[in-house]
């Protein structure tokens, strides 16, 4: 993989719109601002991956508060965990490479096809917690505490949010 600082791709002529170092501020900070938010939440799931059990005092807690499914006693294995780390992480670098504060040598329908699909992804992780709530029965509606609760008010939303930052960045 070769990445390439953006100056180099889009050259010095921009910067006297006012843009940051020739780029669009708005998408700059959005950018940043996703990558951040995802790469704090790569890092907790490493860190859950290898062990560790913040924000729970123990195994059981913590699968209690970020999985909620019921009977679970412990999280999921250290390869699942890791792999949805990296994608986790993956999905942050995507959204430096949408504010153009990197390039990669492929086209940009590759890049606009993988923020379509994260849009999709989040917005439906997202949709799924609401659509749960109204249902009297079925698989999303069998959660435990605390996760139910802090599905509906921080992971949740916080997935929509984060469909929304991607639809602003590819829209810019």
């Amino acid at each position: 993989m070769v990445l390439v600082p953006a100056d180099l791709r889009t050259g010095f002529d921009r910067i006297e719109t006012g843009a940051f170092f020739g780029r669009n501020t708005m998408s700059v900070a959005i950018g940043i601002l996703l990558a951040g938010v995802l790469f704090f939440i790569a890092g907790a799931h490493g860190y859950w991956a290898l062990g560790g059990h913040w924000p729970a005092k123990n195994e059981t807690a913590l699968a209690q508060t970020v999985v909620g499914t019921p009977d679970m006693k412990r999280m999921p294995g250290t390869a699942l965990t890791l792999s949805v780390a990296a994608a986790i992480a993956g999905a942050g670098a995507l959204a430096l490479w949408l504010a153009d504060l990197f390039v990669l040598p492929v086209p940009d329908w590759i890049r606009t096809a993988a923020a379509g699909c994260l849009i999709l992804v989040f917005a439906v992780r997202g949709g799924l917690t609401y659509v749960a709530l109204c249902l009297d029965h079925g698989p999303l509606k069998e959660r435990v505490e605390p996760f139910a609760t802090l599905d509906a008010w921080i992971y949740a939303p916080l997935c929509l949010a984060l469909a929304a930052g991607f639809l602003v960045l590819v829209q810019i």
